[in-house]
């Protein structure tokens, strides 16, 4: 009996000859397999980035050898990933020359690490990371709610979320955020209006403007057609409102029928017309009671910025009338003007005296004092004096009354005994009368005529 020992580290088929002295000869092949006990395992993935649609896939293999580096047939391999979201094939695989694969998708984004191991202990693991289908893509777009100030120069932020249709954030992605072209010149966008996503889709860009409205924000996924857009409202400053007061008018008769139109408009400092403020309209305490305002005398400013009162009136005379905004009591004011009704006025006449020497040349005057029903004196007003006695002068016969509403005129005749003077009105016809008593000129007597009473006389007699 002949022994001998055979040994490799490779592992292969080997041919044995044993040969006698007489020649005899005898093969015997010999294998030589990988040991298990020292197996290693080593993992490799097929690419580095995986689409989380459920369908996308990364083929993980893994290579297993002994310590001489042979590759081990017939090896259990686990494979396990660290989270429930991504699914492997397999997790239980028997090498084939030395190689067992499993390949691993997910629904959602992010990284995960796959696990190959053996019984031998030896493990290795592989990192793989699971992006967003930009090919589903979808963007949602939100802007600050409620109004916002025009005059509030802080920014106001827009934030795009740019996800895949099972809700997977798509990062480094460009979003364009704009508004409409017609009013893009009143606003100002962060970064020329240009963001790019983070990793949890987000992208954010600021907006500040200077046009009070309702407008449509944008934002718009680059070289694309995935878009989103909410409104935002920007509203004129009522902080920071003021008011100007105009009227409709210039004169209003003070009738208390005829009125003027006052009219508030309420702008902030951007020009905006402000709405919904309250305006109180008011005349001046000491004369108040002889005005009428609308509505007691307040308006609330209307979508272009305007409150309207209507203002009538008893007083004439130039008053002051004040719009105040209740919101931050600023005012403006304008003076309206009030005239005397004509069209009620009366006459009163007054004469300077009672007696007037009919000389031609001894004078009184005549004072015709015309008001309205309300008292008012009415100025420029033709006043008619006029006599139907002979002999009289009356200068002038026509006179306007001023702004004291009189009108004045010299009488003077050559007449005696009671002789009556009337002021009229041609407007309205109304007049009053007065009489006047004219008197001889006694600086100018003389005897025209000496008659004795009785004609005879008794000597000694008195008489």
């Amino acid at each position: 009996l002949a022994t001998f020992d055979l040994k490799s580290s490779k592992q292969e088929d080997n041919t044995v000859e044993v040969t006698l002295e007489n020649g005899v000869k005898q093969t015997l092949i010999v294998s030589f397999v990988g040991d298990s006990s020292t197996a290693q395992v080593d993992l490799q993935k097929s690419k580095n980035e995986v689409v989380a649609d459920g369908n996308d896939s990364v083929t993980m293999t893994a290579t297993v050898r002994d310590a001489k580096g042979n590759l081990l047939n017939d090896v259990m391999v686990t494979f396990n990933v660290n989270s429930a979201e991504a699914k492997l094939s397999q997790t239980e695989v028997n090498s084939h020359d030395g190689i067992a694969t499993a390949t691993l998708t997910s629904l959602k984004n992010g990284d995960y690490r796959v696990t190959a191991s053996v019984s031998s202990g030896s493990q290795a693991n592989q990192q793989v990371n699971f992006i967003g289908d930009q090919s589903t893509a979808a963007l949602t777009l939100s802007v600050p709610s409620g109004d916002i100030t025009v005059t509030n120069t802080a920014p106001q932020y827009m934030t795009a979320t740019l996800q895949d249709k099972n809700g997977n954030p798509l990062k480094d992605k460009e979003i364009t955020f704009s508004v409409p072209n017609d009013v893009a010149s009143k606003f100002s966008i962060s970064n020329g209006g240009k963001g790019m996503t983070d990793s949890n889709g987000v992208a954010i860009a600021s907006l500040t403007g200077t046009l009070a409205g309702t407008h449509m924000i944008m934002a718009r996924l680059a070289n694309s057609n995935v878009s989103d857009a909410q409104p935002m409202t920007f509203v004129a400053d009522k902080d920071r409102a003021v008011v100007v007061l105009q009227t409709s008018k210039a004169e209003i008769i003070g009738n208390g029928v005829d009125e003027t139109t006052l009219t508030a408009t309420v702008k902030d400092p951007s020009n905006h017309p402000v709405a919904g403020i309250t305006v109180n309209f008011t005349m001046p305490q000491d004369v108040a009671a002889n005005f009428t305002l609308e509505n007691n005398g307040i308006a609330i400013t209307q979508a272009n910025g305007e409150a309207h009162v209507t203002l009538k009136g008893k007083k004439a005379g130039t008053h002051t009338v004040t719009a105040t905004l209740g919101n931050n009591n600023t005012s403006d004011s304008q003076p309206v003007t009030f005239v005397a009704d004509k069209a009620s006025a009366q006459v009163v006449l007054q004469i300077s005296k009672d007696e007037i020497t009919g000389n031609g040349v001894d004078s009184a005057t005549l004072t015709a004092t015309v008001k309205d029903q309300f008292d008012n004196e009415v100025n420029n007003l033709p006043v008619t004096f006029s006599s139907a006695s002979s002999g009289l002068t009356l200068t002038p016969g026509v006179s306007n009354t001023n702004e004291s509403g009189i009108a004045q005129a010299t009488l003077a005749g050559v007449a005696f005994g009671e002789k009556t003077v009337t002021a009229s009105l041609a407007n309205n016809g109304a007049s009053d009368n007065k009489t006047v008593h004219f008197i001889g000129d006694t600086a100018a007597a003389k005897i025209i005529e000496l008659t004795p009473v009785p004609d005879s006389i008794i000597a000694g007699t008195p008489q």
